[in-house]
């Protein structure tokens, strides 16, 4: 399960399962996207946690800028072009890469 969240707001992060990890590290990587493995939310939780409980591989995107979410001031004009293009990239990157791993 691939989750985005703030992924338009400041520098990319991303957490989850380890393999599924390593191939978004990779992808972006290829694409020169800046990307920091975190720990997972504590004291938190969002969509991936139903997924994580049940043993499904996730990975859960965002970015370190929360001064808009669920806000009023949660609006377009905030969106920075660089961290969600280098999200887009690394997401359909990881989603080739694991669709290739099921093929081999």
């Amino acid at each position: 399960m691939i989750k985005l969240d703030v992924v338009a707001t400041g520098d990319l992060k991303i957490f989850g399962d380890f393999f599924t990890m390593a191939y978004a590290r990779d992808v972006a990587e290829k694409y020169g996207v800046g990307l920091t493995v975190t720990e997972p939310f504590r004291g938190a939780s969002s969509d991936y946690a139903g997924f994580d409980e049940r043993g499904v591989p996730y990975v859960m995107f965002y970015a370190d800028n929360l001064d808009y979410i669920n806000h009023p001031s949660d609006t377009v004009e905030h969106v920075e072009a660089e961290p969600l293009g280098g999200t887009v990239v690394t997401v359909l990157g990881l989603i080739e890469a694991l669709a290739d791993s099921i093929e081999e």
